[in-house]
């Protein structure tokens, strides 16, 4: 009856997988699934809000050129320019990666004045 105390039930016995882990680590595994779908949210949002500003540049791009053909604003005065765009993406990408960064340190438990996680060699 390897792996079980005296008096207990079969059902009870440690798997396996669970002989020598800590408490940490079996809570640590348990964390791994929470911990990969916020990461898998993490990306969607930051695709999406990147999807949207592209959409979103479009719809300016649209308006600027009816309103250029239209005779509404000479085409000197166009307001989507090569610079509105990398900035409204490159805005978009920085605010978003700064809110993913706080985050994942959040969710990885990461101290703020630790740079990156240091993995322990066992």
């Amino acid at each position: 009856m390897s792996g079980t105390s005296p008096g207990l039930s079969p059902a009870v016995q440690l798997e396996d997988v669970e002989r020598g882990l800590s408490v940490k680590d079996r809570i640590a595994l348990g964390d791994a699934s929470i911990r990969r779908q916020i990461a898998i949210v993490i990306m969607a949002l930051f695709a999406i809000t990147n999807v949207l500003s592209v959409i979103f540049i479009g719809v300016l791009y649209y308006f600027d050129q009816r309103d250029i053909a239209d005779h509404l604003i000479p085409a000197t005065a166009r307001v989507i320019t090569p610079s509105v765009v990398m900035s409204l993406l490159g805005a978009t990408t920085v605010q978003l990666g700064a809110i993913a960064v706080i985050m994942a340190r959040g969710i990885f438990n990461v101290p703020i004045d630790q740079p990156y996680p240091i993995v322990e060699e066992t």
